[in-house]
């Protein structure tokens, strides 16, 4: 089953109000449980993190190859996840944006 994206404003309000919440140092993480049938994921990389374009679409494929990488734990799991991520992604390696990751999945497995 293949792991979808949200892009509603309605799925990012409901999240911001009633997803609970985890931090690491690079990325943020919103999530709730999915009403759908598979794990849903959303994106947000503001411009503080670089005014140039192509620092930010290059962090969000680091992240979205992250998801990938770890499909059928997050198939498990079925919750609508925002991913936010902090100015401190850009000069980061993939191995800390992984680490990162990593413990949320940890952190959301418990919950």
């Amino acid at each position: 089953m293949a792991i979808s994206s949200f892009k509603k404003q309605e799925d990012f309000s409901l999240l911001y109000k009633k997803g609970k919440r985890f931090q690491t140092k690079n990325l943020s993480f919103c999530f709730v449980p999915s009403q759908q049938k598979q794990a849903r994921f959303g994106i947000v990389v503001g411009k503080k993190l670089s005014k140039k374009a192509v620092t930010r679409n290059l962090v969000k494929r680091r992240i979205r190859a992250l998801i990938r990488e770890n499909q059928q734990q997050l198939e498990k799991c079925r919750q609508d996840v925002l991913i936010t991520v902090n100015p401190t992604a850009a000069t980061v390696k993939m191995d800390e944006l992984k680490k990162d990751f990593l413990s949320f999945l940890s952190r959301s497995h418990q919950s």
